[in-house]
C-alpha cells in the first residue's frame, strides 16, 4: 500500500484521512494533506528550509503538536511547505516517556502572485482525530476547524 491522504468535507471542516507504511510517513503525508488544504502544494517552490523538533507523551499528541506547529509557521510567519522529511534515526521514544522527532522541510513565503490560498484553517481539533498503527499500515484521521 502506498501512502496518501483524501481530504474529507464535513459540514463546518474540513478533515483528511492519512495511511502509511511507517509512523513517519504518516506525520509527512498529514503535514502535505495539510498545507494542500490551504494552497496548491505544486505552486510551492523549496527556496527556503526548516529544522522543526516536535515532542510529545503519546503518538496522538505527537501528530496533533505537529500540525499546530504547521498551522503556526503558516499563520505567523507566512510559509508554505511542500517538503517534509523525517529520518528514522531522528525519531526517538526517549528514556522520558516522550516521542521525538525533528522534520526537515522545504518551502517559501507565502506569494499572493503564485499562491492561490484555498482556504483558511484555524485550528487542528480533537473532534474525531485518532491515529491508529494497524498491522501493515497507519492510519489517522484529522479535522480542522475553518
Amino acid at each position: 500500500m502506498e501512502a496518501g491522504f483524501e481530504i474529507i468535507d464535513h459540514t463546518a471542516d474540513i478533515g483528511l484521512y492519512v495511511w502509511s507504511k511507517s509512523c513517519e510517513e504518516l506525520l509527512e503525508k498529514a503535514a502535505l494533506g495539510t498545507i494542500s488544504i490551504i494552497v496548491d502544494i505544486h505552486s510551492i517552490q523549496c527556496r527556503n528550509k526548516r529544522i522543526v523538533r516536535v515532542e510529545a507523551e503519546q503518538i496522538e499528541e505527537l501528530l496533533f503538536n505537529w500540525l499546530r506547529e504547521l498551522l503556526f509557521l503558516v499563520e505567523q510567519e507566512g510559509m508554505v511547505f511542500s517538503k517534509f522529511q523525517i529520518k528514522r534515526d531522528n525519531f526517538a521514544h526517549e528514556r522520558d516517556h516522550k516521542y521525538v522527532f525533528y522534520c526537515s522541510l522545504g518551502g517559501e513565503k507565502i506569494d499572493s502572485k503564485r499562491h492561490n490560498i484555498c482556504r483558511e484553517i484555524k485550528a487542528v481539533t480533537r473532534h474525531g482525530f485518532y491515529v491508529r498503527q494497524e498491522t501493515h499500515f497507519w492510519e489517522a484521521r484529522i479535522y480542522f476547524d475553518v
